[in-house]
């Protein structure tokens, strides 16, 4: 439906109204919700150790314990895909969620 009023008729805003994301906040929300929610995850049998993840992750939550890479501060936690490319072993992998809707 069409609005004849510039886009100011209830049903415009209605759509917008049910589409927060489209808005800054709204993606900066979504972004967080996804960061809390979905995190690297680090395979121990194959990671060496090397650290490149490490040195790469802009936040710091990546650290070495015990000569092998972990999650130590999930809180910070982007979720920027820096770590998984420098991985020679393919030891972190980043799973996605695929929302429809």
């Amino acid at each position: 439906m069409i609005a004849s009023d510039g886009g100011k008729s209830r049903v415009s805003q209605r759509r917008v109204a049910h589409q927060p994301d489209k808005t800054l906040e709204g993606v900066i929300r979504k972004r967080w919700r996804m960061a809390a929610t979905l995190l690297p995850e680090i395979d121990m049998d194959v990671c060496t150790g090397c650290g490149d993840c490490v040195a790469v992750c802009p936040t710091g939550a990546l650290a070495l314990a015990e000569d092998k890479a972990v999650m130590a501060h999930p809180a910070l936690c982007i979720y920027d895909g820096e770590c998984e490319p420098v991985c020679k072993v393919a030891a972190i992998q980043l799973p996605y969620a695929i929302v429809l809707g």
